[in-house]
């Protein structure tokens, strides 16, 4: 049978993904670089992508921002074999981000990782009241895909052929080596600055951090109306 016609573009992408030096950016200037680091199973992850993160990156705040997802968190490596805070489900999740992030441009890629994360509360929900802890992780991601219409296959021989694990590996490299050290997530950075348990006001930092001529409307409002959530800590932390 004939390899898909996207195949060698997919592996050609990849590959250079593996070999970009980690932390590296090559976006315009004025951008500001937005970075989540984070884990698909912590509740906090979930609740800061899909509300403030997916408010503001549906504001034009998306102008001036250049998005980075790292899906590694509080996980670590023993040798080749990857064991995430919150279970298998977790790890295989994360890693079917990790290909999204690879093969899927925005604005799919954060619709689609928005989408999963939605779908993983829902489930997560119904399975408290029906006193069951069960998940399917796969059928979130794939009914994800199919409702923003992306095409399943490249995520698919990402996760299946080692390259998920091989990026997520790359992830872990990145989370492990940052400094200061990241003590739990969601562990947010505008321009490589942790904002640390600040990180509910982090259209404020991106907005002080841009040098633009334009600054968006979303930096204009008053008190950053993005920003809705408590001062409470909420995060994941390290074991």
């Amino acid at each position: 049978m004939a390899s898909p016609p996207f195949l060698p573009l997919l592996l050609l992408l990849l590959s250079l993904l593996l070999l970009s030096p980690p932390q590296s950016y090559s976006y315009e200037s004025d951008k500001v670089n937005l970075t989540l680091y984070y884990e698909t199973g912590c509740p906090y992850c979930r609740d800061f992508i899909i509300h403030p993160l997916a408010e503001a990156m549906g504001s034009d705040l998306v102008n001036i921002v250049n998005l980075r997802l790292v899906p590694w968190g509080n996980a670590y490596s023993i040798g080749s074999t990857i064991v995430c805070q919150h279970g298998e489900d977790e790890c295989l999740l994360n890693r079917i981000h990790a290909c999204i992030i690879a093969v899927a441009r925005q604005p799919y890629m954060f619709d689609i990782i928005k989408c999963t994360e939605e779908e993983e509360e829902e489930e997560e929900e119904e399975q408290q009241a029906a006193n069951n802890m069960s998940s399917n992780p796969s059928a979130v991601w794939t009914y994800c895909v199919d409702k923003l219409q992306f095409p399943k296959s490249p995520i698919e021989h990402c996760s299946n052929s080692g390259m998920g694990e091989k990026l997520l590996l790359k992830y872990g490299y990145d989370t492990t080596h940052l400094k200061p050290p990241l003590r739990g997530v969601p562990w947010v950075t505008v321009n490589g600055i942790p904002l640390a348990q600040e990180y509910k006001k982090f259209v404020s930092y991106v907005c002080n951090a841009y040098k633009g001529k334009s600054l968006p409307i979303a930096c204009r409002k008053s008190s950053h109306d993005i920003e809705k959530s408590s001062n409470e800590e909420q995060m994941c932390y390290r074991a």
